[in-house]
C-alpha cells in the first residue's frame, strides 16, 4: 500500500473513532466496543506486523501520559473506570499515532522527492 493510501486509511479509522466517542463517551462499555472492534478490523485486515506493535505502544504511552495527567490534577474525565481515565482512551490514542505517523512518512517522502 502506498503512503497516500495508507494517509487515508488512518484518516478513515481517526474519523470513525471521533464520533463514536463524541456519541458514546457517557457510556464506557458502548464507546469501548465500538473503538475495539474498529481497532479488531484495522489489525487484521489492514495494518502490516510493525503498525500493529507501534498501534499498541502508542496506546500503552497515551494512555500511561493520560493516567499520569490525571492523577497530579491536571485534567479529569467525567467517568474514568481506569485509574483517572477511561479505559476506550488506549485505541483513541492508537489511532491518533496511526495517523500522525503516516502524515509524517508522507511529507517526509514527498520533500526528499523535491530536495
Amino acid at each position: 500500500m502506498n503512503e497516500k493510501n495508507v494517509l487515508i486509511r488512518d484518516l478513515a479509522f481517526f474519523a470513525f473513532m471521533i464520533p463514536a466517542v463524541i456519541l458514546f463517551w457517557r457510556s464506557n462499555l458502548i464507546a469501548g466496543l465500538i473503538l475495539f472492534s474498529e481497532a479488531t478490523v484495522a489489525q487484521i485486515f489492514f495494518y502490516k506486523n510493525s503498525e500493529k506493535i507501534f498501534f499498541v505502544f502508542a496506546g500503552i504511552f497515551g494512555t500511561v501520559l493520560e493516567m499520569i495527567g490525571g492523577i497530579i490534577g491536571i485534567w479529569t474525565y467525567t467517568y474514568p473506570n481506569l485509574i483517572t481515565v477511561p479505559f476506550w482512551i488506549f485505541f483513541c490514542w492508537g489511532f491518533t499515532f496511526m495517523l500522525l505517523n503516516s502524515a509524517y512518512s508522507l511529507v517526509k517522502n514527498r520533500l526528499n522527492k523535491q530536495g
